[in-house]
C-alpha cells in the first residue's frame, strides 16, 4: 500500500519549515517527492500535480492546512483510492504567537481574524482529520520542533515533553472526548487522599519511635561491613557461583 505524508497545522505554526527538514533530511524516499516539485515539472498547480501523483499511485509527502475547505478538498481526490495516510502536526502555544511569527517572516496576507479563527477551530479539525488518516504525530514548535505526542487507532499518548505543554490537553480533550478529564487540583482534595495522607502521617511518627529505640541496638557500621565482606567471599569463591564479567 502506498502512503502519503501530510505535514499540517494552522497558520503560521512552521508546517513549511517542518516539510523542508524531512525533504531535505531524505529519511525515506516518498520525502523527496512533493506536488510543488511536480508542479514546477509540469508548469502546473499544485492540486493538479497532487491529483497526478494519486492517479499514478505515487507515495508522496505534501502540506494541507488543518481547515475543513482544505481537508475536505484533499480527501475528495482520494475518493476511490487505497492509501495509508500518516500526519506530521505541528503546533503552538496561541494564535497570539503564530500572529507574531508570520510578521517577523513579513507573511502578512493571512489575515488575524483567520488565524484567530483557525485556532479556535482546531480542536474539531484535529478530530475530523484523527478519523481519516492511520496515525497524527505532534510536534510542538515553541523552541524548536520537539516531538509531544502520538494518536493512532484510537489511543493517545504523550511524550514526556508533551506534558508540560498546553495546547497538548486540548489535543486530548479533541481526540478522547469520552475521556474523564481530571484536573491535578481534584485529585490532591479527594477524601481518599486526606485519609491516607493522614495514615502515613501516624505511621511516620510511629515508626520514628521505634527507630529511635532501635538505634542503641545496632551493630557498628566496622562490623556489618566485616560481615558483608565475609558472606560475599563465600557467594562467589565456589564453582557454583555467577560470573556476572562473563555476561558484560
Amino acid at each position: 500500500m502506498q502512503t502519503i505524508y501530510l505535514v499540517t497545522g494552522l497558520p503560521g505554526v512552521g508546517k513549511t519549515s517542518f516539510l523542508q527538514v524531512l525533504e531535505g533530511l531524505k529519511l525515506l524516499p516518498e520525502y523527496s517527492v512533493t506536488p510543488q516539485k511536480i508542479a514546477r515539472i509540469y508548469n502546473s498547480s499544485e492540486t493538479y500535480a497532487m491529483q497526478k501523483l494519486i492517479d499514478d499511485g505515487r507515495s508522496f509527502l505534501c502540506e494541507l492546512p488543518l481547515e475543513q475547505e482544505k481537508m475536505e478538498q484533499f480527501f475528495g481526490l482520494l475518493e476511490g483510492k487505497t492509501y495509508a495516510i500518516n500526519c506530521y502536526c505541528m503546533g503552538l502555544p496561541d494564535a497570539a504567537e503564530a500572529i507574531a511569527r508570520l510578521v517577523r517572516r513579513d507573511r502578512t496576507g493571512v489575515p488575524t481574524a483567520k488565524i484567530l479563527e483557525d485556532f479556535e477551530l482546531f480542536p474539531s479539525n484535529i478530530r475530523e482529520l484523527s478519523r481519516r488518516v492511520e496515525s497524527i504525530k505532534f510536534f510542538d514548535n515553541t523552541h524548536g520542533f520537539c516531538l509531544t505526542g502520538y494518536y493512532s487507532a484510537g489511543k493517545f499518548m504523550l511524550s514526556d515533553a508533551g506534558h508540560c505543554v498546553p495546547w497538548m490537553q486540548t489535543v486530548r480533550a479533541a481526540l478522547l472526548p469520552n475521556e474523564q478529564q481530571i484536573t491535578p487540583e481534584s485529585v490532591w482534595q479527594t477524601e481518599i487522599f486526606e485519609r491516607k495522607v493522614k495514615e502515613n502521617e501516624e505511621k511516620s511518627d510511629g515508626n520514628r519511635g521505634e527507630t529511635q529505640r532501635k538505634r542503641g541496638k545496632k551493630k557498628g557500621a566496622r562490623a556489618v561491613l566485616h560481615g558483608l565482606r565475609r558472606h560475599n567471599a563465600k557467594g562467589f569463591a565456589g564453582s557454583s557461583g555467577t560470573d556476572f564479567n562473563a555476561k558484560i
